[in-house]
């Protein structure tokens, strides 16, 4: 397919993004996927490409380089921990993310259980595997690297803005508050396998809270 599919174009395509090939669905391949597969599967990153991405401060779904600002996209638990693999995007990236990704804008959607091609590279941490239904656009300006026994991760920074959605648009608070009461089990189990006590997890979910959208 040489053309962007219908959906693509009602939703519009970041002018970073004009430049990328598409897949057999009509979608444009982010700059993080790893090319070296064939067929390209979407699900696949480039490990080199993360490296890069931090290094150099360049966005993770376009590849241009960043501004000021960081723009990181969160599951709620991710927002809760400030902890994610994932490195930043342009605001606009994200906000593209979070509308056109089928994982991200749709709740009910599971990962694909369609056999990758290749195995890819374990991702670092631990991952709570489940579509939490709500993404956080979390902005800020900077972060910190985290290394752990299976490769590093990253402690974005304080917000200056953050963002709850939900269905390719705005998350109501009764949408984020489902989805982190949904998630904080598999948390704090985690958190207990890493030796962070339950009093520091409440404390941070505690912070996450007072990012919640208005009622």
């Amino acid at each position: 397919m040489t053309e962007l599919n219908a959906q693509m174009v009602a939703l519009g395509l970041p002018r970073r993004m004009r430049k990328f090939e598409l897949d057999s669905r009509g979608y444009p391949v982010p700059w993080f996927v790893d090319r070296n597969i064939c067929p390209i599967d979407i699900r696949v990153m480039d490990q080199h490409k993360r490296d890069e991405a931090v290094k150099h401060r360049k966005c993770w779904v376009c590849g241009e380089t960043l501004g000021r600002f960081l723009t990181f996209v969160l599951g709620p638990m991710c927002a809760v921990s400030r902890i994610t693999s994932e490195p930043a995007c342009h605001r606009e990236c994200a906000t593209w993310s979070v509308k056109a990704c089928p994982f991200l804008s749709h709740p009910q959607m599971n990962r694909s259980p369609r056999p990758f091609s290749r195995t890819p590279r374990e991702v670092p941490g631990v991952m709570i595997k489940r579509n939490p239904g709500v993404i956080v656009l979390w902005t800020c300006r900077d972060f910190e690297i985290v290394n752990v026994s299976n490769g590093w991760l990253i402690h974005v920074g304080m917000p200056s803005s953050v963002e709850w959605w939900s269905c390719g648009r705005p998350a109501t608070l009764a949408e984020c508050q489902e989805s982190l009461n949904g998630g904080l089990p598999a948390l704090y189990d985690v958190a207990k396998q890493q030796g962070i006590t339950d009093a520091e997890v409440a404390r941070q979910v505690v912070a996450a809270l007072k990012l919640l959208p208005a009622a």
